[in-house]
């Protein structure tokens, strides 16, 4: 019997039309109807009577609602006692996270995984937020990390846990030729009339832009680009100043400087997102437990970095 198929069934009878049950699942209507009409085939029966708007269950599709649930139930057991089984000799575990934090959390906690789990294969990909909810929620990846803005919904898909990791401090990102740049902490309202390069997407404006606000004034862009790791390069060619996350630092180049908002920090929290539920397999419960280790490893480092100042260099 195909599950996938009951899965469908089941969506498909509790709304009463294949329309919403698409749009529940992110199908399209048509392949919910062909796992309808493929479902009766195989059964031999009419399960649902097609109305001018929407469906309605037959005596025998009522008769296999009454057991799909346990069915499915038992499948989901067994497919996981399957997966942990097989995940302890043989597992792997598919991870991915956005650039800053696989060249720094991440980095630390697979290198401590593999000294562990040395024959566990470890998948790691680069994958942005919004990206990471999609990949997780149809299975493709076994954690991921992801990350919100202050007041900023971070979506997650059913089933799934958010397990906070660290709190990412923004910086200021200078030319080492800037006046502010030999300051412990440099405060926004005295950055008016400062030109400021970004990230082009809407989460990187909305936060330097409610920065700004929060210190009186409207930042001036001059310039958007794709990717965090192309602010340093722009900066210290002198395009603009930037705002960068704690974690990026790692990517720094010799000719800009770093240095805290003073007053009241701008902070993205970072989180692992894992499966809620079912007992995950071990080598998979080991590595979100050194991620855990990794990020806490590197909060306490840039607490004493932060009140110690900046090193001579930096």
């Amino acid at each position: 019997m195909n599950f996938v198929r009951l899965e469908v069934f089941k969506e498909v009878a509790r709304h009463g039309s294949l329309t919403r049950a698409a749009k529940e699942l992110t199908y399209t209507t048509s392949a919910v109807s062909q796992h309808m009409s493929a479902l009766e085939r195989e059964l031999g029966a009419v399960l649902f009577e097609r109305l001018p708007r929407g469906v309605r269950l037959t005596k025998p599709g009522e008769a296999l609602l009454s057991h799909v649930e346990r069915i499915l139930e038992e499948y989901r057991a067994a497919r996981q006692t399957v997966r942990t089984i097989t995940s302890v000799a043989h597992g792997r575990v598919r991870l991915g996270a956005f650039a800053a934090a696989n060249a720094t959390v991440v980095a630390t906690a697979v290198a401590r995984f593999r000294s562990v789990y040395p024959r566990t294969e470890v998948e790691l990909r680069r994958v942005e937020p919004d990206e990471a909810v999609g990949l997780m929620a149809v299975r493709e990846l076994d954690l991921a990390i992801t990350y919100a803005y202050p007041e900023e919904r971070l979506p997650s898909p059913d089933g799934m846990h958010l397990q906070p990791l660290l709190e990412d401090r923004l910086h200021v990102l200078l030319p080492r030729t800037h006046l502010m740049a030999g300051e412990h902490e440099v405060r926004l309202a005295e950055m008016v009339g400062e030109k400021w390069v970004r990230c082009a997407d809407k989460r990187s404006a909305n936060v330097l832009t409610s920065a700004c606000l929060a210190a009186g004034f409207v930042p001036e862009v001059a310039l958007c680009c794709d990717d965090e790791t192309d602010l340093p390069g722009l900066t210290a060619a002198g395009v603009g100043v930037a705002l960068i996350s704690g974690l990026s630092r790692a990517a720094h180049r010799s000719d800009v400087v770093v240095r805290p908002i003073a007053g009241d920090p701008v902070v993205r929290q970072v989180y692992a997102m894992s499966p809620n539920g079912a007992p995950a397999p071990r080598s998979v419960t080991a590595m979100l437990t050194m991620l855990a280790n990794a990020a806490t490893d590197r909060e306490m480092s840039e607490t004493a970095r932060l009140i110690c100042g900046p090193r001579r260099g930096d």
